[in-house]
């Protein structure tokens, strides 16, 4: 059975935990930093509607490591004076695994809601700990539809590119069109 990706993330932490207490064997778990903003659309104007049908904006998160992290205590912000501006859940996010976030400062809808907005006019995203600063992307401008994103995903240098939502970003970006 295929689940949409936004909750694909939930029902394998659940299966990796059931799977870890059921074997009696010690959960390698790990604070670590191997979890990067992955990708980020500040324009969604008609790439993917949330679970109330609205198309905000969202961030990507990846595990680009090889133990489970533990996100509590990890924060995003899109405020350099405030790193603890919106916390993480309180769960888990395997390797390899993505984690979607709506940016839309609406934390009253069900999902991951963050309490804060990106700006397509250009801002800076970062990811923290809430004492310091585990990764960040200062970028300017976006165009509407077209994500930010890193290539090879976790690792790679930040670039224009067609949204992957929940999934591995391709190395293929949207070509610009000349302004008359």
């Amino acid at each position: 059975m295929r689940f949409p990706f936004m909750f694909r993330g939930r029902i394998q932490n659940c299966l990796t935990a059931i799977v870890l207490v059921i074997s009696g064997l010690p959960a390698q778990i790990t604070s670590a930093q191997t979890i990067a903003i992955n990708e980020f659309l500040a324009a969604n104007t008609v790439t993917l509607p949330d679970q109330d049908g609205e198309f905000d904006d969202w961030i990507e998160l990846f595990n680009f490591g090889e133990e489970t992290l533990a996100l509590s205590g990890f924060y995003l912000t899109d405020n350099e004076d405030d790193l603890q501006q919106w916390s993480l859940p309180d769960t888990f996010l395997a390797p390899g695994e993505f984690m979607m976030l709506w940016a839309d400062n609406d934390e009253d809808q069900d999902g991951l809601h963050t309490n804060f907005k990106i700006s397509a006019d250009g801002e800076v995203l970062i990811l923290s700990n809430g004492d310091g600063i585990l990764d960040e992307i200062d970028f300017g401008v976006q165009r509407a539809d077209v994500s930010y994103g890193r290539y090879p995903d976790g690792t790679g240098e930040y670039r224009e590119m067609y949204p992957t939502p929940g999934e591995a970003n391709v190395n293929d970006a949207p070509s610009i069109e000349p302004e008359l």
